[in-house]
């Protein structure tokens, strides 16, 4: 699961403004993305964990039951939020 970032796939709801821009930005760092159903055994096989939200931005998760995650790229994301320029990297694609 190396360099690739699963996220849940939206049916229904309401897709999130944070969950975009932290999608298009691992997509410009060369990350790619899946929308898939997460299930616990992705949960327990991943390296790293982080939820997304408009406040807080990038919130790594340390751990899941007895497992525990790196925060590798949830770090990289939230400092590369701090001077995202949507309308500019918007552009570039």
């Amino acid at each position: 699961m190396k360099n690739i970032i699963y996220t849940c796939a939206i049916r229904g709801c309401i897709e999130g403004v944070m969950r975009r821009v932290v999608m298009d930005m691992a997509r410009a760092e060369g990350i790619e993305v899946v929308e898939a159903q997460i299930s616990a055994e992705i949960m327990k096989r991943a390296d790293e964990i982080f939820c997304t939200n408009t406040v807080q931005g990038v919130q790594w998760v340390m751990g899941y039951k007895q497992k525990r995650y790196f925060n590798k790229i949830s770090r990289i994301l939230q400092e590369k939020l701090l001077s995202w320029n949507y309308d500019s990297n918007e552009e570039q694609s």
